[in-house]
């Protein structure tokens, strides 16, 4: 972009022949010192070929105008309906893109993608069709992002993989797998070397190193334990109809499948808890929690016909 001072700007339709010949065209964007102009706006004339009254005559009444002149016209388009409006975010998605690739990152499909301005990718990151990052999002180098995934003002830590998933405000530090399926909610740490699996969500909660979520699971206001593994379909019940309620789970304890927490509960280190479980008090270190009825089976059993 560069400057230079204009004498005066001229509508297509009174242009002589010679005036024609500029190739400039005046992009219709002004920024005008108001104690000037308000000595002068009163006095523009409409003696012109459209009988119209034309700001743009001020240039000429205004001492040392300069105009600004814009190598890409790309970004000087007019939008005055939807369509023009999707082109012109097409143009800056396009110089994001751009801008990411020669710093490193691999799209796989750049069109079906967007990227927030505000962004920042580093370099081997691979982001797969159909992913959009919004707002302040920080990705760390390594990382394979997408497809079909959504991430917002959240921080992505180095060598994660994210498919198919959406993240929102989070903290996702390094060599983490998420999905596919799976949706972070807002306030959620999730430290390195763990894995969130299909079908999980996890809502303002922590969870240590080398924890595991794999399957069919919803972990709401919770604190996770290093090393501890979730098993499939586990709740955290986390709220009582009026307020929210906190689980804890200390490092290294295996949760039997379909365990439902009922918040707030204290486990200690080292706990498991049976497959099918109920719990609703605290268990210390190294105990084993179970609480389910009794399977009795009835032998030679009939149903009754409707």
């Amino acid at each position: 972009m560069k400057g230079d001072f204009i004498e005066r700007i001229v509508e297509e339709k009174d242009c002589d022949d010679l005036e024609r010949e500029n190739p400039l065209t005046n992009a219709g964007v002004y920024c005008f010192n108001w104690g000037n102009l308000s000595e002068i706006i009163n006095t523009l004339q409409s003696n012109n070929n459209q009988k119209e009254i034309y700001l743009t005559d001020a240039v000429s009444l205004l001492k040392n105008s300069l105009s600004l002149e814009v190598e890409d016209n790309g970004e000087l388009q007019g939008i005055n309906n939807r369509i023009q409006l999707s082109e012109c975010e097409d143009c800056i998605q396009n110089s994001i893109k751009e801008k990411h690739m020669l710093n490193g990152v691999t799209f796989i499909n750049k069109a079906s993608c967007s990227i927030s301005e505000e962004a920042e990718i580093g370099k081997d990151v691979t982001i797969e069709a159909n992913t959009h990052i919004r707002g302040n999002t920080k990705i760390n180098s390594h990382c394979i992002i997408g497809p079909n995934t959504f991430i917002e003002n959240s921080n992505v830590g180095l060598n994660c993989e994210i498919s198919n998933s959406t993240v929102y405000s989070s903290q996702i530090m390094d060599y983490i797998k998420i999905g596919p399926y799976s949706h972070i909610r807002p306030n959620s740490k999730i430290s390195s070397f763990s894995k969130i699996g299909n079908f999980v969500e996890i809502k303002n909660s922590q969870l240590e190193e080398e924890s595991k979520v794999n399957h069919l699971s919803y972990i709401g206001d919770s604190i996770i334990g290093r090393s501890t593994n979730i098993g499939a379909g586990t709740i955290t019940a986390n709220f009582d109809g009026q307020k929210k309620h906190q689980t804890k789970i200390g490092k290294n304890s295996s949760i039997g499948a379909n365990t439902v927490f009922v918040a707030p509960i204290n486990l200690g280190e080292s706990v498991t808890t049976g497959a099918g479980s109920v719990i609703t008090k605290d268990s210390k270190d190294n105990s084993l929690a179970i609480s389910r009825t009794k399977q009795v089976n009835i032998e030679n059993w009939e149903r009754k016909k409707s």
